[in-house]
């Protein structure tokens, strides 16, 4: 199954390279969520890797259309783990979910009204203070998480090393580490999303929530 079969009942244009551009956002956002298994969001800051991750996992079953109103794009794709289709939302960078900027105020509203399965946030390894930001407006909000923690590489490289283990005891969410333009860490990932999937949303917020109590 590719998205583009599913493209049925709105007005679309194939573009160069090959992928589609719808103009409803809204329907190719409900076509994926009514052929899709599970949805899965990948939310990030501009410039970690996000839509790499994303490219690795949709390949060239992809459809662009505009969020009604602005000028933002959203990028809608499938994958696929085992027997389950996977739809995948990629949102804009954005380094929080107020309504500052379009980029903020389309994520915000794209999670809120889409309410995928599970979020995958991107963080860049070698920037993971300022990544957390939103990674903790995720977690607030109550969405099953996946730390995707991309660019382990250039972390190393500028000598920083993380415990991606003791990262994920702190927050309480899956934390992987990749190197999403190699590849690495992408079907670990899907395996992470799989198993959240499963998590009651409920019982993930509370548990966050009484993490940070205790710290205070």
């Amino acid at each position: 199954m590719v998205l583009r079969d599913l493209v049925l009942r709105h007005r679309k244009t194939e573009r160069h390279d090959g992928s589609l551009f719808m103009s409803s956002c809204h329907g190719a956002m409900a076509q994926v969520k009514e052929k899709a298994d599970i949805t899965v969001a990948l939310a990030g800051n501009p410039n970690v890797g996000k839509s790499v991750l994303f490219n690795r996992l949709t390949g060239l079953s992809v459809v662009t259309a505009n969020y009604p109103g602005k000028t933002v794009t959203l990028n809608f794709g499938t994958t696929r783990h085992g027997d389950k289709a996977i739809g995948v939302i990629d949102l804009p960078g954005t380094y929080a979910l107020g309504a500052v900027s379009e980029d903020q105020l389309v994520a915000r509203r794209t999670l809120l009204e889409s309410r995928p399965d599970v979020v995958v946030a991107v963080v860049d390894a070698s920037n993971l203070q300022r990544n957390l930001f939103l990674v903790f407006q995720l977690l607030e909000l109550g969405f099953r998480l996946v730390i995707c923690l991309n660019l382990i590489d250039y972390a190393a490289k500028i000598g920083l090393t993380i415990d991606h283990m003791k990262l994920q005891q702190i927050l309480g969410v899956p934390v992987v580490p990749a190197v999403a333009v190699r590849g690495e860490g992408v079907d670990e990932t899907i395996h992470a999303v799989m198993t959240m999937s499963e998590e009651k949303t409920g019982h993930l917020r509370r548990s966050y929530m009484a993490k940070l109590l205790r710290r205070t």
